[in-house]
C-alpha cells in the first residue's frame, strides 16, 4: 500500500473525457492537520502529473464549512462538489480525528455515481497518498469510458426466512459486494440515496437532466437471503432490473454463512448477467474490516450511533 512507484505513477497518462482538464475536489472527512498530511502528499503527485485541475483546499474549507449540516445528510459530499464546480470528489474516510484512513472514494458530481471505493489497510502518509493517487487515476480511465460502462444501484438485502438477528449479515454482503462490483473495470455503481437526489434534482427547473445520461445503463439489484438445503448454507437471489423495473435476470448462488464467500459467486453472476469483464477475486479482508471501524468512528461522531455499532 515510495521513490520508484512514485516515479512511475508520474510518468502514467491520465485520461480525460474532454479536451478541458478534469476539476477534481480531494478532501477527508474529517479535514485538519492529520488528515491534511495525506491529502498534501497526494496533490503535490498529482499536480506533478498534470492533467487536471485541482481545487484549492482553501475553496474546499469554505464550502464544507458553510455545508456542515448538509454534509450530514449527504455523507458521499456529491452536494458540495457541486459547489465547487468539481467533475470529481475524491473523499478520504478518516477517524474524527483525522489521524487514520479507512477508505478512498472518487464520485462523479453530475451523475453521483462512484468509480473508485476502496479500503485501505495501512495509514501511513505514503501509503495513503498512493492509494488516493491510484484511485483518481482509475476513476478519470473509467469517466473517459463511461458511455459504456453499466451502473449497478444495490437496493437492499432482504432477509426473507432468516432471524432478525441475521440481518445485519444479509446487509454485509450487499454491502461487499457493491465495493467488489466497483472493482470491476466495466462497471459503476450507484448509491441508492443518490439515485432518489438525481431523480428529485431532475424535477427542478433549471437543472440540467442526467436521467438521459444515468437510466440507460442502470440495473438495479435486490438481494433475496433464503436457506439452502444444508443448516450451513444460505441461498441468495439476486433480482436484476432496469430503471423501469422489468426483471433482466435472477441468478441464485449458494454458499456458507460467510459474507466474503458469498460475494465471489454473486458479483461472477452478476458480471455475467451485465456483460461486464470476469473478474479476480481480489477481496481484502484486513482493509475491509479496517474501513468498517473507521466509518463506525465517523457514525458516532456524527451522532448516528446506532449505525456506528452496526458498523463496528
Amino acid at each position: 500500500w515510495a521513490g520508484l512507484f512514485v516515479l512511475g505513477l508520474l510518468t502514467m497518462p491520465i485520461a480525460a473525457q474532454t479536451s478541458a482538464p478534469v476539476r477534481v475536489a480531494l478532501w477527508a472527512t474529517a479535514l485538519n492537520a492529520d488528515s491534511e498530511k495525506y491529502l498534501d502528499v497526494a496533490v503535490a503527485e498529482l499536480t506533478a502529473r498534470g492533467g487536471i485541475e485541482l481545487v484549492e483546499r482553501q475553496a474546499i474549507r469554505a464550502v464544507l464549512s458553510e455545508q456542515s449540516q448538509a454534509l450530514r445528510q449527504d455523507a458521499s459530499g456529491v452536494a458540495a462538489g457541486k459547489l465547487l464546480r468539481a467533475d470529481l470528489i475524491g473523499v478520504l474516510e478518516t477517524t474524527p480525528d483525522g489521524k487514520e484512513a479507512g477508505g478512498f472514494a472518487v464520485l462523479d458530481t453530475a451523475t453521483g455515481v462512484s468509480y473508485w471505493n476502496q479500503g485501505l489497510e495501512s495509514s501511513g502518509v505514503e501509503d495513503v497518498a498512493r492509494e488516493i493517487v491510484r484511485g483518481v487515476e482509475a476513476a478519470l480511465e473509467k469517466r473517459s469510458r463511461a458511455g459504456s460502462l453499466s451502473t449497478v444501484c444495490m437496493l437492499g438485502a432482504r432477509n426473507a426466512e432468516f432471524p432478525r438477528s441475521l440481518d445485519v449479515f444479509c446487509e454485509t454482503v450487499a454491502y461487499l459486494l457493491d465495493r467488489r462490483l466497483m472493482e470491476n473495470p466495466s462497471v459503476t455503481t450507484l448509491d441508492r440515496r443518490r439515485l432518489e437526489a438525481v431523480i428529485s434534482e431532475n424535477r427542478l427547473p433549471g437543472v440540467e437532466d442526467q436521467g438521459d445520461v444515468l437510466l440507460p445503463s442502470l440495473r438495479l439489484v435486490e438481494l433475496d437471503f433464503r436457506r439452502g438445503v444444508s443448516e450451513d448454507e444460505i441461498k441468495v437471489l439476486a433480482r436484476v432490473t432496469d430503471a423501469g423495473g422489468a426483471l433482466i435476470a435472477q441468478p441464485e448462488v449458494t454458499g456458507p454463512r460467510d459474507a466474503v464467500a458469498l460475494v465471489e459467486p454473486l458479483q461472477a453472476a452478476l458480471a455475467e448477467v451485465l456483460h461486464a469483464t470476469p473478474q479476480v477475486a481480489t477481496g481484502d479482508r484486513a482493509a475491509e474490516a479496517k474501513r468498517f471501524r473507521t466509518q463506525g468512528k465517523i457514525l458516532w461522531d456524527r451522532d448516528l450511533h446506532e449505525a456506528g455499532m452496526l458498523a463496528y
